[in-house]
Parts: structure tokens; C-alpha cells; sequence
């Protein structure tokens, strides 16, 4: 709502990704899948891209608009085909493991970040390479 000054998850994502100087953003649909279901939405980092100028207007590091372009779309992965929660953030943290990074930050709506964050130390203590 950028009238009241609030941040979606991905802006919110995107905000904390540029305030880190994150190495890699993951960014999920949102949508799970059946399996061999085709996707309903658009790319997440495609509707990234296509919509970083609105999201200049949130100020701050999100001003940066050239610099957001430049530097962070490049290394944002889109992670469309998990079908749950749980397969959602053991894919990011696949990725991450893959690329050499050690932290990750999830951002979600307050009504699910509890369940991202069971899900992930579960995870995390099942799977220590991760």
C-alpha cells in the first residue's frame, strides 16, 4: 500500500535484499503446483523487472532505481515449481547452498512467517548441508 507506506513481500524482499547487499533473491509465485500443472502468474522476477519503478517511489534504497536494475535483477532466481511451503524454502536453500551462500533471509506476510520459520529450522536440523 504505498499510500500508507507499506511494503508487500516482494518490495519488502527487495528492500531487505538491497540493504544486505544480498549475493542472491529468491523470489516464489506464491502459487503452489500439481505436478506438470503450468503456472497461472507471471515470472516473479520478469513482474520485477517490469515493475522496479513503482517501486522507486517507497524512496529509500528502492529510489535507486539504475542501481536496482543493474545490480540486483541479475541476481534474482525465480522459484515457481514447489508445491508447498516446506518445498518452497528447501528449494531457496538449495540455491543458496548451490551459490555458495551461507544466510538467507525469508520474507513472507505475517500470517505465514511462523510457518516459513518452523518449516526452515526443521529443514535446517533434518539437513545441516543446507
Amino acid at each position: 500500500d504505498r499510500a500508507a507506506g507499506l511494503l508487500g513481500r516482494v518490495p519488502q524482499g527487495v528492500a531487505v535484499a538491497v540493504s544486505l547487499e544480498a549475493e542472491l533473491l529468491v523470489l516464489g509465485s506464491g502459487e503452489m503446483l500439481a505436478p506438470g500443472e503450468r503456472a497461472r502468474v507471471e515470472d516473479p522476477v520478469a513482474l520485477l523487472g517490469r515493475r522496479l519503478p513503482e517501486l522507486a517511489a517507497f524512496g529509500g534504497d528502492l529510489a535507486r532505481l539504475p542501481d536496482l536494475r543493474e545490480r540486483l535483477l541479475p541476481r534474482c532466481l525465480s522459484e515457481c515449481f514447489a508445491q508447498n511451503t516446506r518445498a518452497e524454502i528447501e528449494s531457496g536453500l538449495r540455491l543458496c547452498a548451490s551459490h555458495g551462500i551461507d544466510q538467507a533471509v525469508f520474507v513472507s506476510s505475517p500470517t505465514h512467517v511462523a510457518r516459513c520459520s518452523r518449516d526452515a529450522s526443521a529443514l535446517l536440523e533434518a539437513h545441516p548441508d543446507l
